[in-house]
């Protein structure tokens, strides 16, 4: 049976869903990346998170489990659910006029410059 994390399927170890920035590619499928988190919460719990996060990587397969820990992707990943369920950072992002005229100058059309946060 493979194993199904946010980003990929694998019939062997898994890295952490966090690897990479794995867990910030939310944005890119929020379904999947928001039933892999429920299940690493609900499931997995103390198995894959610590006292510094989530662990570096492991295998419900082998019943295998890191003892190390990631700290790099864990801004990343907090950043991105917040976007993906309010969409804040992204209307803080517009609301600075300089992003809004880069922008434009570079040829980016967007019907975020009209209801930018003022």
């Amino acid at each position: 049976m493979p194993i199904i994390t946010s980003m990929r399927v694998s019939t062997t170890h898994v890295k952490s869903p966090l690897r990479r920035g794995r867990k910030s590619k939310a944005k890119a499928a929020p379904t999947e990346a928001m039933a892999a988190l429920r299940h690493f919460h609900d499931d997995l719990g103390d198995k894959i998170w610590g006292r510094f996060g989530f662990i570096d990587g492991f295998s419900e397969q082998e019943n295998w489990y890191a003892d190390s820990y990631l700290a790099i992707s864990q801004g990343p990943i907090v950043v991105m659910i917040e976007n993906y369920r309010s969409g804040l950072i992204w209307k803080l992002f517009m609301s600075v006029p300089e992003i809004r005229e880069g922008m434009k100058k570079l040829g980016f059309k967007s019907p975020h410059f009209a209801s930018a946060i003022a």
